[in-house]
C-alpha cells in the first residue's frame, strides 16, 4: 500500500490525573503537525493493529485516520498501528 504526501506528527503525554481519578501519565490525542511530509509502502500481508493492540484490516483506514508508521533501520515498514 502507498500513501503519499504523510504529515508525520509528534504525540503528546501529559502527567496528571486521569479521568478514571488515577495519577500518571495520561496519552492523549494531541499532536503536533510539523508540516514535513514522507511517502511509505506498506507491505502487502503486514499486520495492522489498533492502539489497544486489536488487529485491524486494511479497511479500517478512512481518510483523516491517524496511523503510527515503524520502520527499520533499513527504511522498510515494520509496523503500523492504527490510532482512531
Amino acid at each position: 500500500m502507498y500513501w503519499p504526501n504523510t504529515t508525520p506528527m509528534t504525540p503528546a503525554t501529559e502527567a496528571g490525573a486521569a479521568a478514571d481519578g488515577q495519577t500518571g501519565a495520561e496519552e492523549r490525542t494531541e499532536l503536533e503537525y510539523t508540516g514535513e511530509s514522507k511517502d511509505f509502502v506498506i507491505p502487502g500481508g503486514l499486520k495492522i493493529s489498533g492502539a489497544n493492540g486489536e488487529e485491524k484490516q486494511l479497511s479500517d483506514i478512512k481518510k483523516g485516520s491517524i496511523l503510527g508508521v515503524f520502520t527499520g533501520e533499513d527504511g522498510l515498514v515494520t509496523e503500523v498501528v492504527l490510532y482512531e
